[in-house]
């Protein structure tokens, strides 16, 4: 009868243990998980507010370009003028 009973604790230990090494195991990689999700949802906001600012950005590299054509003929002028 002895014997019978140290096996069954010898089957709970092992159950126990067991239980907590897939708990060590599968912590960690849920938190891995939920921090991946983050990271990926904040990339994509970070592209939509990429895109928006290049939308934004490029109608004043045509008037830059403009301005800098403007000066360059201005300065052409006043050297022709010296």
């Amino acid at each position: 009868m002895a014997d019978i009973v140290s096996l069954e604790w010898i089957v709970v230990g092992v159950i126990v243990t067991i239980i907590g090494l897939v708990t060590a195991i599968v912590t960690p990689m849920l938190k891995l998980n939920t921090s991946i999700t983050t990271l990926t949802t904040k990339m994509a906001q970070l592209i939509a507010i990429q895109e928006k600012n290049e939308k934004k950005h490029e109608g004043y590299d045509n008037e830059l370009e403009d301005h800098e054509i403007r000066i360059t003929v201005l300065e052409g002028k006043s050297k022709g003028s010296d």
